[in-house]
């Protein structure tokens, strides 16, 4: 299995990140003068790439064009091809969310009243439930404190 990812910045991107690295003392070693040559060449670039993605794209291993401008929102289309291209080559789909958490063999706790809620009902659920069991650890150890400092009065 083949998973191919072109990682797509625009020319406005570009030219943002060479100057924040440039201004950067840790990072403007990292900037060359091939780097603003190679700009100058940012049309016949494009063009090879173009060539290069239909020329090399097949069925079996087709190139994901990501938008990268924006690092997280790349992260997340990387990961979520790479998910999606694992569960169908292995024809496996995974367990979506917390709300399918009684599925047997599942070990994850299940929080209160989930029933048949949606994943992200689900999840938000499970936020609030966590943070009630983080209330009650805190009871629970404020009394002991106390019953402590009593014990030692006595």
């Amino acid at each position: 299995m083949i998973i191919k990812f072109w990682l797509h910045i625009d020319r406005d991107e570009q030219l943002r990140r060479l100057q924040a690295r440039e201004a950067s003392p840790q990072l403007a070693w990292r900037v060359t003068e091939a780097d603003w040559h190679a700009r100058e060449k940012w049309d016949l670039y494009e063009a090879a790439v173009e060539e290069l993605l239909l020329e090399t794209s097949t069925l079996p291993a087709p190139w994901t064009i990501v938008e990268s401008n924006d690092p997280r929102w790349a992260q997340v289309k990387t990961l979520r091809t790479v998910v999606d291209t694992l569960a169908k080559e292995l024809k496996y789909t995974p367990n979506t969310g917390l709300a399918g958490a009684d599925q047997a063999g599942d070990k994850r706790r299940k929080p209160k009243g989930v029933g048949d809620a949606t994943p992200e009902e689900a999840t938000r659920m499970a936020k609030a439930d966590k943070q009630g069991d983080k209330k009650n650890k805190r009871d629970k150890k404020d009394k002991k404190d106390k019953k402590d400092k009593k014990d030692k009065k006595s």
